[in-house]
């Protein structure tokens, strides 16, 4: 188990947009679209770590790269990690995962968590066929679970990637 994890997330998309009245003599009128003040709202930007709800205390990342057969399972229980260890998520919650399809891929990467019958529940679908992503080159998901997804085990594992041989997809996920 590592020492400490922390994670640190921020999203923000703001729009200004400036509306023409379509009428002289009248200003045209400036409009910010955001979500000030509203409430009930996820969190678009925090830090957890062992400490919080939900406290985290294991985190991953590597380039996926689909090989041979166009196919990659990412196996949350078997994970490379550094210095030529393991990491395993058994017992924990995926909390937080970053998907980024690298942009020099030159196809789609299909994203499949409830593919096999040992598939992780990662984006929250109710059914088999609706818990998938696609990826365009270039294109992130980011997905916050808040303790809300299932445990690692045995029959809940693993990730399924699907595209041409030599694309790359980045993954970063912190689980507790």
């Amino acid at each position: 188990m590592a020492a400490s994890v922390k994670a640190i997330w921020a999203a923000t998309l703001l729009l200004d947009e400036v509306v023409a009245s379509g009428l002289t003599a009248v200003v045209d009128k400036a409009i910010r679209h955001d979500f000030a003040g509203i409430s009930n709202l996820p969190a678009f930007k925090g830090e957890i770590n062992a400490n919080t709800s939900p406290a985290i205390t294991k985190g991953f990342s590597d380039l996926v790269t689909i090989v041979t057969g166009g196919t990659f399972t990412l196996d949350l229980t078997a994970l490379d990690g550094p210095s030529s260890t393991t990491r395993d998520f058994t017992g924990l919650k995926v909390q937080f995962a970053l998907l980024a399809a690298l942009t020099s891929n030159i196809q789609d990467v299909v994203i499949k968590t409830l593919d096999t019958s040992t598939g992780y529940n990662l984006f929250g679908a109710v059914r088999a066929d609706a818990d998938q992503i696609t990826l365009a080159p270039g294109e992130i998901h980011f997905c916050q679970r808040n303790d809300k997804g299932e445990d690692v085990d045995a029959t809940h594992k693993d990730i399924k990637f699907t595209a041409g041989n030599g694309n790359i997809v980045a993954v970063v996920m912190v689980a507790g």
